[in-house]
């Protein structure tokens, strides 16, 4: 079965409806007004049987130029296009409005369909047809077969008809099934007993009975109750088909046309998107700060334009823009939409939606700009570099770039693209992130130059807290790809790490003669002092350069030479490991210690016992109960 949505487009009285009607047996106008005054005023439905299978839907558009946003959201859904011009009138203004509109939308296929051919003569009709084929020249039209309809002639209704079922079962007709179902709602009522009901054209892919569905742009998460498509209930319902879906614990108040309803629960809404714009050649010029309508998707916004590199733009120029938006829009890179004036309404020309969260940023700012060509016309590549630059730095997992460019679905995490010599792959239990090299680089420079700084003014020192590089360096990086980070830097041989240390890898302390006999001389009073040592503070009074003692402290410590316990107090190394060892064999012939008994075998006062065995609960060597301690380990 084709999945397909075709529509009318042209000026008003040329005949849309009735041709509708021809062709399904359906009056599209329905609406009170329409069918008093005599015109389409909403966007109409209706379908034609495929005797292969299925249903083709027709989506019949207003052609008063008040009623063109009305148009537009019709336009949305149509991938074939029925462009309906009467005999008698020929192109009109709303013909050409009507089809620069649908291709702006991205329409590419369709039929030329001359209505009232019994109202002219023969010469009259062929004129027309010139006419046509002269300014469809070079456009999805060109070429296309034009058909002569007449209420006195059933059959070239017929005949138009078993045109449009032999393209449309021939075509092959795009859809983008590797992105989540979306859709663009164009009506919303309610059905007494099922509740709210919302219809439009399925987009990307299917969607299902009991499916979970995102509302925007307020976020209102609801689920599929049921599924109409042109009358018949379904369990499943294909992309490109229009339908009808009743969600469940949604009131009518929540929803309007405009809003989009997606399985993609993580799409963000924005009031400032970038664009690439194609002027009319009929549009006289567009100045910057413009207030002008978009209309994308089923809705219309009010939006200020921004021109970036330029005051104004002329007829049949085009450039990258930015919308401020009036409204909260959510929408998809690629998305297309027409912009029109505010006063007097006419179409200015059609736009395609690059960046979905832009920035504010000056026109003139050409970095922006480059950016925008990269995400404009840039191959796959430059755009994940460009991803991966603006990441600054967050380590990016391949399921990342799947979400972001949903087109890497048929791309291997093992292609050649991502071993670009641009991108950075670092590794970490049998997971792959990715990373803008040049980020790594100048990470590597400013942590090296940072580190040289610090050894600049603390020769004695190597090591800093982890803590102060990641406050530094890594601010806007979650800690355990902090801690991923560290260990590719130390695997590169770039960084040394030592528990909650870093170091420069390979740098050393030299100490000169004056700084080898300061050590010596705070080593020998740490000896003297055995297991009761003052506190350091005491102990740098000793001393005749305070500065220089701490320095050399730090360095002890950092040697294993000293070991800090706390409360200003360091114990020489060699006493630690003689505590340990009387510890353990007290251990081995009672199961409990008590603080008393500590203090005595190791001939040290209550402070210093207490120090080094809250050091061994520390380390889970022991563990404190009530006021006792036992041996973990």
């Amino acid at each position: 079965m084709k999945n397909i949505v075709i529509g009318t487009a042209g000026h008003i009285d040329h005949g849309k409806t009735s041709l509708v009607k021809k062709l399904t047996g359906i009056d599209t106008d329905v609406l009170p007004d329409e069918i008093r005054k005599g015109i389409t005023i909403n966007i109409g439905f209706s379908y034609i049987d495929n005797p292969r299978g299925g249903k083709i839907g027709i989506i019949d558009v207003p052609g008063h130029e008040k009623f063109i946003k009305n148009m537009v959201a019709g336009a949305n859904g149509i991938q074939y296009l029925l462009m309906v011009i009467a005999c008698d009138d020929g192109i009109m203004q709303q013909t050409i409005e009507h089809f620069n509109i649908c291709k702006f939308l991205g329409i590419k296929y369709g039929t030329i369909v001359l209505t009232k051919s019994d109202l002219c003569s023969g010469e009259r009709i062929e004129e027309v047809k010139e006419e046509i084929r002269e300014y469809f020249k070079d456009s999805f039209l060109e070429g296309s077969e034009i058909f002569e309809t007449s209420i006195k002639n059933i059959e070239s209704y017929d005949n138009l008809k078993s045109h449009i079922i032999e393209q449309v079962n021939k075509i092959n007709f795009a859809t983008e099934e590797d992105k989540n179902f979306r859709m663009s709602v164009d009506r919303v009522f309610g059905v007494k007993g099922f509740g709210a009901v919302v219809t439009g054209t399925s987009q990307n892919n299917k969607v299902s009975i009991g499916d979970s569905v995102m509302i925007y742009p307020k976020k209102i998460k609801t689920k599929v109750k049921s599924i109409e498509n042109h009358g018949k209930s379904l369990e499943v319902l294909e992309a490109g088909n229009r339908c009808a879906l009743n969600l469940s614990g949604i009131e009518i108040s929540d929803l309007s046309r405009g809003d989009i309803l997606s399985k993609n629960f993580n799409l963000e809404s924005s009031k400032r998107i970038d664009c690439y714009l194609q002027l009319l050649k009929t549009c006289k010029s567009l100045k910057n700060n413009s207030q002008v309508r978009l209309n994308i998707g089923t809705k219309e916004i009010l939006a200020k334009i921004k021109i970036f590199g330029k005051n104004k733009l002329d007829g049949g120029e085009s450039s990258f823009i930015q919308l401020e938006l009036k409204e909260e829009f959510v929408g998809l890179k690629n998305d297309l939409g027409i912009l029109r004036s505010v006063s007097p309404i006419q179409t200015l020309g059609g736009i395609r939606v690059i960046n979905t969260s832009g920035e504010i940023t000056k026109r003139t700012d050409e970095e922006y700009i480059d950016k925008l060509k990269v995400l404009s016309n840039g191959d796959l590549l430059e755009q994940i570099k460009l991803y991966l630059k603006e990441k600054r730095g967050v380590l990016v997992t391949y399921i990342d770039l799947l979400e972001h460019f949903s087109f890497l679905n048929n791309i291997s995490e093992d292609t050649n693209l991502l071993n670009n010599i641009d991108i950075e792959v670092i590794e970490e239990n049998n997971e792959k992130f990715y990373v803008y090299k040049k980020y790594i680089e100048d990470l590597k420079i400013n942590i090296k130059s940072y580190f040289e700084d610090f050894y600049k003014n603390n020769s004695l020192k190597l090591y800093l807290p982890k803590a102060e590089i990641k406050n530094k360096y890594f601010k806007n990086i979650k800690g355990k790809d902090f801690n991923t980070y560290l260990n590719y830097l130390e695997k590169i041989e770039f960084l040394n790490i030592l528990e909650d240390k870093i170091a420069l890898f390979n740098h050393k302390v030299t100490l000169n003669k004056e700084q080898k006999k300061l050590k010596d001389d705070i080593l020998v009073k740490y000896k003297d002092y055995g297991f009761n040592p003052e506190k350091t503070k005491q102990i740098s009074n000793l001393f005749l350069n305070k500065k220089e003692f701490d320095n050399m402290v730090y360095y002890l410590i950092e040697k294993k030479l000293l070991v800090f316990l706390g409360d200003d107090t360091n114990i020489l190394a060699g006493f630690y490991k003689e505590s340990e060892k009387k510890l353990r064999e007290y251990f081995q012939l009672n199961k409990e210690l008590r603080l008393k008994d500590f203090r005595t075998f190791l001939e040290t006062n209550r402070r210093m016992a207490l120090l080094i065995l809250e050091k061994f609960d520390s380390l889970k060597i022991t563990q404190k109960i009530d006021d006792y301690r036992i041996l973990r380990s």
